[in-house]
């Protein structure tokens, strides 16, 4: 017998439900912006594993203060540092009639001029020159600020009297000689191209600290040796403030000798420094900006103040901002330019090809109020960086 029919309903039931709908496609952009996201994630792991690690370098064997610019150097075991550097250091310069800096360059026996370290803030500056009465400068800070130049830089300083005035004017040779002080509250800025925003320095020739290596230097006296160019360079000529040493052992920066343990030149290579933070101390940190590139006053004679090969002797010379440059066989730059051109050690910078380069340039990245510098300080070297996409436009990459 045949059963009944299946009704439509029943067979309904039972049928198979239908497929969900489709998820709703994402707008192209919120596609594109999470593409983005994930790349910019992964590159900054990638950033953060391929970082290079601090490494023990070496120890501060030198801390030195020029309180004028262009004059002797004050060696020191410890000194405070301010947003401009070390204290004192280059807040006194002085200018020529029109106001524009002198240095070593221009005026030579800058060099035999010896300031004395100011004990306070409020204490006078004395400076001493041979066959010269002493000069004992009161500080002012009142009056009309004077505007001065320093390099392309123009700045205001304080005229500090006619009495040191008529005595720089007559040490040095030079007619119209004044001399000025940074003018309280002075902002004077670091190249942009190098520094980060807000490195400030004072009367230096741009940026407000000078680093350089005991290594480095004996170095480039063996090198002198071999080519029968005369005495040891002393590190006196290349004006440093702060000079690293071997981390093994001391030695006497001022011999021009080696520096053991610590690689010559190495400071090429760094990015950033930690100096000190042992105990009590607060460690402070340092931008390794620039390689300085050299001028004539490494090839002056800082106990004569007579450049190397110069015929005139020690005489001011006005031809330019650079004093007619070093003579043609003067030394080191005559050793120096066997090796330490900016092409010669791969940079690609504009203007670096033909420059010679010994020591680096510091910018203040963490000082703490009442930081202070010392010799014994342990040094922590970050490396830089090599040249990479990732790294495109970052200061502290390679700079060939």
């Amino acid at each position: 017998r045949r059963g009944r029919p299946t009704s439509p309903t029943m067979s309904s039931s039972f049928a198979s439900p239908p497929p969900p709908p489709p998820p709703p496609e994402l707008p192209a952009g919120i596609e594109f912006a999470g593409a983005i996201l994930i790349l910019i994630l992964t590159s900054l792991i990638i950033w953060k594993i391929t970082a290079p690690r601090p490494l023990p370098a070496g120890k501060i064997t030198g801390v030195v203060v020029y309180p004028l610019k262009s004059a002797r150097g004050v060696n020191v075991r410890r000194a405070s540092l301010d947003t401009r550097g070390l204290v004192y250091d280059r807040l006194w310069m002085a200018v020529d009639a029109r106001g524009s800096f002198l240095s070593q360059r221009r005026a030579p026996k800058l060099a035999l001029v010896e300031p004395e370290l100011p004990s306070s803030a409020d204490a006078p500056l004395r400076l001493r020159f041979p066959g010269a009465k002493a000069l004992e400068v009161p500080v002012v800070r009142d009056g009309p600020p004077t505007r001065v130049r320093v390099w392309d830089d123009h700045c205001d300083g304080i005229d500090q009297g006619d009495a040191a005035a008529n005595w720089l004017s007559a040490v040095l040779e030079v007619e119209g000689a004044r001399l000025v002080r940074m003018k309280e509250g002075a902002r004077r800025p670091c190249d942009a191209r190098y520094a980060p925003r807000g490195s400030l320095t004072a009367y230096s020739d741009g940026f407000p600290l000078l680093l350089a290596s005991e290594a480095s230097l004996g170095a480039l006296n063996e090198r002198i040796a071999a080519r029968g160019r005369g005495k040891k360079v002393p590190m006196d000529r290349f004006r440093p403030n702060l000079i690293v040493g071997d981390r093994f052992g001391d030695r006497d920066h001022r011999s021009g000798g080696a520096g053991g343990g610590l690689a010559p030149f190495a400071e090429d290579g760094w990015a950033s420094i930690r100096v000190g933070g042992g105990g009590l101390s607060p460690a402070l940190v340092f931008g390794v900006v620039k390689p300085c590139a050299r001028c004539k006053i490494p090839t002056i004679d800082q106990k004569t103040g007579v450049p190397d090969g110069a015929a005139g002797g020690g005489r001011a010379d006005f031809s330019d901002d650079e004093g007619g440059g070093p003579a043609a066989e003067a030394e080191p730059t005559a050793t120096l330019r066997t090796f330490r051109t900016g092409s010669l050690l791969g940079y690609r910078k504009k203007g670096w090809a033909k420059d010679v380069f010994f020591a680096q340039n510091l910018t203040i990245a963490a000082a703490p109020p009442g930081g202070v510098v010392a010799v014994g300080d342990v040094v922590v070297a970050t490396p830089r960086r090599r040249p990479s996409w990732l790294a495109w436009g970052v200061r502290g990459v390679d700079y060939a």
